[in-house]
């Protein structure tokens, strides 16, 4: 058996790829799967049972990054093994080999009705990463990489597109909100933004958009797994700085590693399009 134990601390993006990291697990190793009851699990299919705190060693989250998959299944195919709690995006595109679609389905799904249109997703992180982290808002991408991406999908679409805003901080005061949505206004093209809405109806809206013009946050790189498969944009500058190694200030448990992958491997269920 192979188990959550306890959820994460994280917010929602990393819960979903926690529970990606389980099941992906229980797939390779051919074994039993339960979890414990995570926040936001009550909006999705039930697709692995609810545990009862069971026992049994930990795995190291670098395990899951550094072992072959020859390796984790010599180790862990057989006993119960518990799931670190840092066990989240890090190891995603090596571990990753049946659809997340399979497993995480959220029970209401938004309709995104545009038959004639290419419905495109923005999130914009602010939040949590805005200085109050001590990352000095290294994980912000500035104004320029979502107008350059949004221009990028314009020209590529004839402006045939309906673009949905999504943000955990719509300050006017913050300029990457502000001066995204003062463009996407002045293009003229079809807007939906509800700063008013409840977390999961971003989420939802994310997972079911034909593009995505993703951030550093695990919010919408969760969103990239589920739902539609979709064309991904990301900032070029911010991914590029993960090309050699993770780095320290961004995790101290591997999380960077998904971003370091990104650029050098090739996922059929993360569908990177475009580094702008």
């Amino acid at each position: 058996m192979i188990t959550i134990n306890k959820q994460t601390r994280g917010r929602h993006g990393n819960k979903v790829f926690h529970f990606n990291t389980l099941m992906q697990l229980s797939n390779t190793l051919n074994q039993e799967c339960s979890t414990d009851h995570w926040d936001g699990y009550e909006f999705f299919e039930e697709t692995c049972k609810i545990n009862s705190k069971i026992s049994g060693e930990e795995i190291p989250p670098t395990d899951l990054i550094y072992n072959t998959e020859t390796e984790l299944v010599d180790k862990y195919s057989k006993g119960d093994w518990k799931l670190n709690t840092y066990s989240l995006c890090g190891p995603f595109f090596r571990i990753t080999k049946k659809d997340p679609r399979e497993f995480l389905k959220l029970k209401e799904v938004v309709n995104l009705d545009h038959t004639d249109r290419v419905s495109v997703g923005i999130h914009i992180r602010g939040g949590d990463t805005r200085g109050a982290d001590g990352m000095n808002c290294k994980e912000i991408h500035p104004p320029e990489y979502y107008i350059n991406a949004i221009d990028f999908v314009l020209m590529e679409y004839n402006n045939h597109v309906a673009i949905y805003l999504c943000t955990d901080d719509p300050d006017p005061n913050f300029p990457s909100y502000r001066d995204t949505l003062n463009y996407i206004v002045s293009k003229n093209v079809s807007l939906y933004h509800d700063p008013s809405n409840h977390y999961m109806k971003d989420f939802s809206i994310l997972t079911e958009c034909d593009v995505l013009i993703s951030g550093s946050s695990t919010f919408v790189t969760s969103a990239g797994i589920m739902g539609k498969h979709k064309k991904i944009i990301h900032s070029k500058d911010f991914v590029e700085q993960f090309k050699e190694k993770d780095q320290e200030w961004y995790s101290s448990f591997g999380n960077g590693m998904f971003f370091h992958d990104l650029n050098t491997m090739k996922s059929d269920y993360y569908g990177l399009w475009k580094l702008i």
